[in-house]
């Protein structure tokens, strides 16, 4: 007995375009592993550039997504990261503010700062693919200033990280 779920594999452009995408449903017993796809690294490629794409696994039951993955086909360092444009939006919460995040290009490992000593980021170091976006929460205990906050926050990913070295 298990619980069916949609597995869905979908190899990506670090622009966003899926350029092949690979979908089942899948019976998954508890307290059991086993392999629900397998495909060639050739098939999946199908010619594009290692350097330049990505392979995003997601699990969904009913309308949920369960679990996600990301996989590359090279290291990081030698990854061809696009420089993209991360929009955030800054809303009140209840527990502090709403962070809700998109990209025009994929962005490996955002990273987001502020100048807020007394509060936490409920998410950090991410993926964010072009036109999924990702909503993050600021808690603090203490009173925020919205305005200010927006001021202050610093959204970066891997690829203005890698800039920022190369030019020291």
């Amino acid at each position: 007995m298990g619980f069916r779920h949609l597995l869905r594999v979908t190899l990506l452009d670090f622009e966003g375009h899926s350029l092949l995408e690979n979908r089942r449903t899948v019976n998954l017993p508890p307290l059991k592993s086993s392999v629900y796809l397998s495909l060639p690294k050739g098939e999946l490629l199908l010619g594009k550039n290692a350097k330049e794409v990505l392979l995003s696994c997601e699990l969904w039951t009913d309308e949920n997504l369960i679990s996600s993955n990301h996989y590359f086909f090279t290291a990081y360092k030698n990854l061809n990261l696009p420089t993209p444009r991360i929009s955030a939006e800054v809303s009140p919460s209840k527990a502090g503010c709403k962070i809700r995040l998109t990209s025009s290009r994929f962005a490996k490992d955002v990273n987001l700062s502020a100048d807020q000593p007394d509060g936490l980021f409920t998410d950090n170091f991410f993926d964010l693919l072009p036109g999924t976006p990702v909503e993050i929460e600021f808690q603090t205990t203490r009173s925020l200033k919205l305005q200010e906050f927006r001021k202050n926050l610093r959204v970066r990913s891997l690829a203005e990280a890698f800039k920022e070295q190369k030019l020291k």
